[in-house]
């Protein structure tokens, strides 16, 4: 089970995190905390304590790592940035299909249940990033 009742405000340093209250996610109005471009936390009801989606993007370095593991460790997923494939496969089988992105990377896609998706970015067997969505609604816009 993912906690989803997290904030990055809780964190991280607020000075760090910028509050977007106009932000688009897969065709769907919510707002955002955003940590420069690469990590994102959105919420379609501002008013709400939990998130709809996480997206944590072109991960490159052992910081914006540590901060990303950060951020998984309080949520309880069990895989982190220092994982691999094989670990991915371990937590959560084999994908239900990849595709090749535009970064370059190969994208490892699972969709457990209609109210969870999880996209790994996979480049030289190295994550690179990940999008986890808990909405049922978003997950139908990303997926039509």
């Amino acid at each position: 089970m993912i906690k989803k009742d997290i904030k990055l405000s809780d964190l991280f340093d607020e000075k760090m995190i910028y509050h977007e209250s106009e932000f688009e996610y897969a065709e769907k109005k919510g707002v955002a905390e955003i940590i420069g471009w690469k990590i994102v936390l959105f919420r379609m009801d501002k008013n709400s304590t939990c998130f709809d989606a996480i997206r944590l993007f072109d991960i490159e370095d052992e910081e914006e790592a540590e901060l990303c593991n950060s951020i998984l460790k309080e949520m309880g997923f069990p895989v982190s940035f220092n994982s691999d494939i094989s670990d991915i496969y371990k937590a959560f089988g084999r994908e239900d299909f990849t595709e090749d992105h535009i970064t370059g990377c190969t994208r490892y896609i699972y969709s457990p249940s209609e109210e969870l998706y999880i996209a790994f970015d996979i480049s030289g067997n190295k994550i690179t990033g990940m999008e986890i969505v808990c909405s049922k609604e978003l997950i139908e816009s990303i997926l039509n």
